[in-house]
């Protein structure tokens, strides 16, 4: 723990109930301590804290958590979509309110903050970007023993299965960094197709810049992204990126500048790899393109000080 912070743990084994109850009573305990409030998750048990004890507070939502229990489910339509449906599930009723109880929302990016405008919670969405700290450590001279990394949930969407059916076209070395419930599938399907590929789960942010360090390219190919950490990070980096299409990939990624735009299909996918493999002058010109980008757009002590006018009321 740093010096001045206070980390308050809440054990997630607890039953569902216990969990709520016990978050909204530290909560309620710790909001009139704090100039702030920040919500970064946890939205309903804040919400209910913030109707016992109102406070100045902010949400940052980087996702449709509405949407992502659908999909979980085996749901087959894409967040556009769904949202276009205007689905009245129990799980957007919750959603919705609870982050009409918040005085400031915003998201890492213009299309998300569409799709939290259509959900009606009484304001306008704001957007700021993720940001990722701009100068990465020097790792220029680490050897490289990873043809691909990508770094990600684990989860339907983010389409893992379809980048290891392309490196497995390639026949190249995947790294799949983090954890979620698709782990066991992946595992079995690169076992199944006797493909390379090497799990870390997750691991910590010194090892995430290793990684990324030891990987030729980066991959995302996500059918939905609000603004990925790791493709900022990777980019940063000074990594070449490929990345799907969709908005949140496509609105930081500009292809054949900052990074190549895959469809996301197992052939394309290796198409765009086998090309940034070996066509190294094209890797190493969007590699700094996209650094450049990075650091332009994305340092953390800019977007910290976006946050923090918005926390203030300046925003």
């Amino acid at each position: 723990m740093e010096k001045g912070i206070e980390v308050n743990y809440i054990k997630r084994s607890k039953f569902r109930l216990l969990r709520v109850v016990s978050t909204v009573k530290t909560l309620v305990d710790l909001i009139p301590k704090n100039d702030f409030l920040l919500c970064n998750g946890l939205y309903f048990e804040t919400a209910i804290s913030l109707k016992l004890r109102p406070h100045n507070a902010t949400a940052k939502v980087v996702g449709d958590l509405a949407w992502e229990r659908y999909k979980n489910r085996g749901g087959r339509l894409s967040i556009e979509d769904y949202n276009k449906q205007k689905v009245a599930s129990l799980n957007r009723r919750v959603f919705s309110w609870s982050l009409s109880q918040f005085q400031n929302v915003y998201s890492p990016s213009v299309a998300l903050s569409k799709i939290i405008d259509s959900w009606e919670i009484g304001r306008k969405a704001s957007v700021i970007e993720n940001g990722v700290k701009c100068s990465p450590e020097n790792t220029e001279s680490t050897k490289q023993k990873y043809d691909v990394a990508t770094i990600t949930r684990l989860v339907p969407w983010k389409n893992n299965d379809l980048l290891i059916r392309a490196c497995k076209i390639l026949n190249c070395k995947l790294v799949i960094v983090g954890d979620g419930p698709e782990m066991q599938n992946l595992v079995t399907l690169a076992a199944d197709l006797s493909l390379n590929v090497t799990f870390t789960g997750q691991v910590g942010k010194s090892e995430i810049n290793l990684i990324l360090a030891q990987s030729k390219i980066f991959a995302l190919v996500s059918s939905y992204e609000g603004q990925s950490f790791a493709l900022t990070e990777a980019m940063m980096a000074g990594k070449p990126v490929l990345v799907s299409g969709v908005s949140g990939n496509a609105s930081i990624v500009r292809h054949e500048e900052t990074g190549l735009i895959c469809e996301i299909d197992e052939k394309d996918i290796s198409l765009k790899i086998a090309r940034l493999l070996t066509d190294i002058n094209l890797a190493i010109k969007l590699g700094r393109n996209a650094k450049s980008f990075a650091e332009t757009n994305f340092c953390s002590d800019k977007q910290f000080e976006k946050a923090f006018r918005m926390l203030r009321g300046n925003g």
